[in-house]
């Protein structure tokens, strides 16, 4: 579990048998926001109000600093 820089409260998901981890959002005041579904092999530093920061590891296991911006699903689909 961790905050994000806008106070909201991030919870990683037990990872069960044949099922992907992911994060759980709940605003500040503990109202559930969200869901994000995992990004392969990320690991996490920060979570902004719309944005993740983290680094990756390529196929030559060199390692790279990404940034993931927040976007809505869209609910339609």
């Amino acid at each position: 579990m961790t905050v994000g820089r806008d106070g909201r409260i991030w919870v990683r998901r037990y990872p069960r048998p044949r099922e992907a981890t992911g994060w759980l959002v709940f605003e500040p005041e503990g109202d559930f926001l969200c869901h994000l579904d995992p990004v392969q092999g990320l690991q996490v530093y920060e979570f902004g109000s719309d944005y993740i920061l983290g680094s990756r590891r390529d196929a030559l296991d060199i390692e790279s600093v990404v940034m993931y911006e927040l976007v809505p699903a869209d609910p339609s689909r």
